[in-house]
C-alpha cells in the first residue's frame, strides 16, 4: 500500500524551489528576534491572543516582513515560469 500511495503522489509546484535570502537578509535579520520574542512569550501572555498576534504582525511588518514575502513571491513566480508551470 505504501508504494501504491507513494507512486500516486503528484509532484508539488514547490519541488526544486530554493529561496535566495540574499536580497532580503537585513529584513530577515530584523524580523527573526521579533518573531522569536513573540513566540517565546505566547504560552505565558495574559494578553488577548488576537491583540497579541496583531502586535506581532505590526512589528514584523515594520521590520520588513512584507519585503521578505514579496521577494519570496517574486522568486517563486520566476521559478514557476522557468519550470513551465
Amino acid at each position: 500500500r505504501y508504494f501504491e500511495f507513494h507512486n500516486s503522489l503528484k509532484k508539488s509546484s514547490f519541488t526544486g524551489f530554493y529561496f535566495d535570502v540574499e536580497p532580503v537578509t537585513q529584513e530577515i535579520e530584523e524580523c527573526d528576534p521579533i518573531f522569536a520574542r513573540f513566540l517565546a512569550g505566547l504560552p505565558s501572555t495574559d494578553q488577548d491572543f488576537d491583540t497579541y498576534l496583531a502586535e506581532c504582525r505590526q512589528e514584523l511588518l515594520e521590520a520588513g516582513a512584507q519585503e521578505v514575502i514579496e521577494e519570496a513571491n517574486r522568486q517563486f513566480a520566476a521559478f514557476k515560469t522557468g519550470n513551465g508551470s
